[in-house]
C-alpha cells in the first residue's frame, strides 16, 4: 500500500498560489509590452493568439499561451494528425483533453494541470530531500529551483512539471521499496517528455547498487519508454528522431561535440550564461550528490540534452535544466549564510523576472 507524507504539501500548495498572483500581477504590468509585441508570434496555426487584456482570464491562462504550448492543445484536439507534433510526447496532451471534456476550456485545461502537476512536484521534492536533509534546506531547495531564471516554467502550460512530479515521487518510492509504484512512475516520466526516460537510468542504477534487480517494476518502466515509439510506428507516423532534423533544427551529436561547438563559435550573452549554467548545475551534481541514483538520474539528462545540438546552440537550456533537481539539493544543503543567500535570491530574481518577460514578449529564451 502506498501511504503519501503529509509534511511539503502546505508549502508547495502556499507556492503554487503565491505564485499564481504573482505572475499575474506581473502579466498585467506586461500588458502593454505585449501589445506591442504580438507580431513576433509566430506560430503554424490558424486559430489567432488571444489578445491581450486585463482580464483576469488572459492573466491567469492566455499570457502562457506561448510556442509550445500550441502544439500540446493542438495534440489534445486533433491527435498526432500534423507529423511535426511527434517531437512532443503523449501524457500532458492526454490530460489536457480529459480535463476538457468536462467542460473547461483547453488552455484553462492545460494550465490547470501544470498547476497541479507543480503542487505534485514541489510537495514530493520537499518530502524526498528532507529524507537527506534538514526539512527547512529541503524548502530552501525548493525555492532556488522556483527563483531559478526559467524556474516559471513549472507553472506554465508546459510539461516540466509533470515529469519531474513523476521522477521525484519515483525516487521517493524507490526508497520506501515500494518498487511497483516507483516503475509506475517511470513510466509516467517517460510519457510526459523525452527526457523522463532518465528516471529509469537512475532507478536501474540504484537496482545494480543495491544488487536486486527488480525485474518487473524495471520492466514497467521501460514499457513507458518504448510505448510512444512503437505507437507511432504502428499509427504510420515518423519517429521524433526522424523529425527534429527536418523540422526542428536538431540534430544527433555526442555532447562533447556540442559543448566544443559553443566554445568553438562565440555567441552572445545567453549562450554563455546557458553554458554556464549547464556546467554549474553538472558541477553541483559531481560535487555533492544527495544520492548515487540520482547522480545517474543527472548524468544521463545531461547527457541527453547534450545529444540534441541545436540551432541556435544550447536552446531551452534553463527548461531543460529544471530536470536536474538533484543540483537544487545541493544548493539547499550548502549555501547558509543568510547573507549569501540573500544576495543570491537577489540576483536569480532579477534573472527569473527577466527571463519571464521575454517569454511573454514572445522570445524563446527557455
Amino acid at each position: 500500500m502506498i501511504v503519501l507524507p503529509q509534511p511539503g504539501l502546505r508549502f508547495a500548495l502556499a507556492a503554487v498560489l503565491l505564485l499564481t498572483v504573482v505572475y499575474a500581477a506581473g502579466a498585467a504590468l506586461a500588458v502593454p509590452g505585449i501589445q506591442k509585441s504580438q507580431g513576433l508570434a509566430k506560430t503554424n496555426f490558424v486559430a489567432a493568439v488571444e489578445a491581450p487584456s486585463y482580464a483576469p482570464g488572459y492573466l491567469l491562462a492566455g499570457v502562457w499561451q506561448r510556442f509550445d504550448t500550441f502544439w500540446y492543445l493542438q495534440i489534445a484536439e486533433h491527435g498526432y494528425e500534423d507529423p511535426r507534433s511527434v517531437v512532443f510526447y503523449p501524457l500532458y496532451p492526454m490530460l489536457i483533453r480529459g480535463i476538457s471534456l468536462l467542460g473547461v476550456p483547453p488552455l484553462w485545461a492545460a494550465v490547470l494541470v501544470a498547476r497541479l502537476a507543480a503542487v505534485a512536484f514541489l510537495w514530493g521534492f520537499v518530502v524526498l530531500l528532507s529524507m537527506d536533509l534538514e526539512p527547512g534546506e529541503a524548502q530552501w531547495a525548493a525555492v532556488w529551483m522556483l527563483a531559478w531564471p526559467s524556474g516559471f516554467m513549472l507553472l506554465a502550460a508546459y510539461p516540466e512539471s509533470l515529469m519531474l512530479a513523476f521522477a521525484v515521487w519515483g525516487f521517493y518510492l524507490a526508497r520506501r521499496d515500494q518498487w511497483w509504484g516507483a516503475g509506475l512512475c517511470a513510466a509516467g516520466a517517460a510519457a510526459s517528455k523525452a527526457a523522463g526516460a532518465a528516471v529509469l537510468v537512475g532507478l536501474a542504477y540504484q537496482c545494480w547498487k543495491d544488487r536486486e534487480w527488480r525485474w518487473g517494476p524495471l520492466g514497467l518502466g521501460a514499457a513507458g519508454v518504448v510505448l510512444y515509439p512503437a505507437i507511432l510506428r504502428l499509427s504510420g507516423l515518423p519517429q521524433p528522431a526522424a523529425i527534429y532534423p527536418v523540422h526542428w533544427r536538431t540534430v544527433p551529436a555526442w555532447p562533447w561535440e556540442t559543448v566544443w561547438a559553443v566554445v568553438r563559435g562565440g555567441g552572445d550573452v545567453v549562450l554563455w550564461l546557458d553554458l554556464g549554467c549547464l556546467l554549474l548545475i553538472a558541477l553541483l551534481v559531481w560535487r555533492r550528490p544527495l544520492r548515487p541514483a540520482y547522480a545517474a538520474y543527472s548524468a544521463a539528462l545531461i547527457a541527453l540534452f547534450l545529444t540534441k545540438k541545436t540551432d541556435p546552440l544550447l536552446q531551452s537550456t534553463m527548461r531543460y535544466l529544471l530536470s536536474v533537481f538533484p543540483a537544487f539539493g545541493a544548493f539547499g544543503a550548502g549555501l547558509k549564510d543568510p547573507y549569501a543567500r540573500a544576495a543570491l535570491l537577489t540576483v536569480l530574481a532579477v534573472l527569473h523576472g527577466a527571463f519571464l518577460f521575454a517569454f511573454w514578449m514572445w522570445s524563446l529564451v527557455v
